[in-house]
């Protein structure tokens, strides 16, 4: 176990190790950069082409999406009504945008944990009026773990949709496979921004863009990775929606921070509480979210 200070752009970032993976995170975003195990292709893909600036999202590793997920007005009005109109509504919220405080880490034999905060109030937070705290809790070890705690400090409910954005690194998006998506209604986005419901079939594999949200999805999915000879299990027991998404090769020359190049080994499968599936946390209350990912090889 080892924990170095590196360099993202202005930001200070801290490099975990622990047995043959190592995982970079940037405090002040309370973002995760990369996870890799040695002399093995990234488990999350870590972008070369990622912008590191104040305000400015970072598309790489997990961002994380909160208090809305995607643009305000295709979320439910109950949580487009918790915005305030004075101010921008930024796409998956100010969470992934905003400078976290008050970093704590823990190291020990069984692993490392680092605590960050975030405050939101009126002053604070003037796009989102509301009083909370939240807490994002890494635990990295054989396996890393996410939790992200929130606390309503108001006197009055709470209305989001949020997810862990997690962008994954895979061998070629034509040939993996996803297992727990079978039998689950998908409201899926195109280009022109129209959206349509399905039902998804047996997944053998992508053919074309996706941008999919899942509903009452399973506490576990696993994308098998035929070529790269692994299973990334991506595990979340709190957390009843799921998102599936890849650009495909024109739509990834489009794309801010995206190397057009790597349309096909970049994929998100992100967990969290989307659409009908928010969460409304009442006044005094906590609520949370977590995720673990555990990667195992096949023969």
């Amino acid at each position: 176990m080892k924990i170095e200070k590196i360099q993202y752009g202005p930001y200070e970032a801290l490099r975990l190790h622990f047995l043959d993976r190592f995982l970079d995170y940037i405090p002040k975003r309370a973002q995760i950069i990369r996870y890799e195990s040695l002399k093995k292709p990234d488990i999350l893909w870590g972008n070369s082409k990622a912008t590191y600036q104040d305000g400015k999202a970072i598309r790489s590793g997990i961002p994380l999406c909160w208090p809305w997920f995607g643009h305000l007005k295709a979320n439910p009005s109950i949580v487009q009504n918790m915005h305030s109109i004075t101010h921008p509504a930024l796409s998956h919220g100010f969470a992934r945008c905003i400078e976290w405080k008050n970093h704590q880490l823990d190291a020990s034999k069984s692993g490392i944990i680092i605590i960050n905060s975030l405050q939101t109030s009126p002053t604070l937070t003037p796009e989102w009026p509301h009083e909370t705290e939240l807490k994002f809790i890494i635990c990295f070890n054989e396996i890393l773990s996410i939790q992200l705690h929130i606390e309503n400090k108001s006197n009055q409910d709470i209305a989001i949709t949020q997810a862990l954005h997690n962008y994954f690194h895979v061998s070629d998006i034509r040939n993996i496979h996803i297992h727990g998506l079978e039998n689950l209604t998908y409201t899926e986005q195109n280009a022109l921004g129209q959206q349509k419901s399905g039902i998804q079939k047996f997944f053998h594999h992508l053919t074309g863009p996706v941008d999919r949200i899942y509903s009452d999805v399973p506490s576990e999915i696993t994308i098998i990775d035929p070529i790269w000879k692994r299973n990334i299990i991506i595990r979340a027991p709190f957390s009843h929606s799921a998102v599936l998404w890849t650009p495909w090769k024109e739509q990834a020359k489009t794309l801010d921070q995206f190397p057009a190049s790597l349309w096909n080994q970049v994929m998100c499968l992100e967990v969290g509480t989307l659409l009908n599936q928010m969460q409304i946390i009442k006044p005094k209350t906590k609520d949370m979210i977590e995720m673990s990912i555990h990667v195992t090889e096949r023969q």
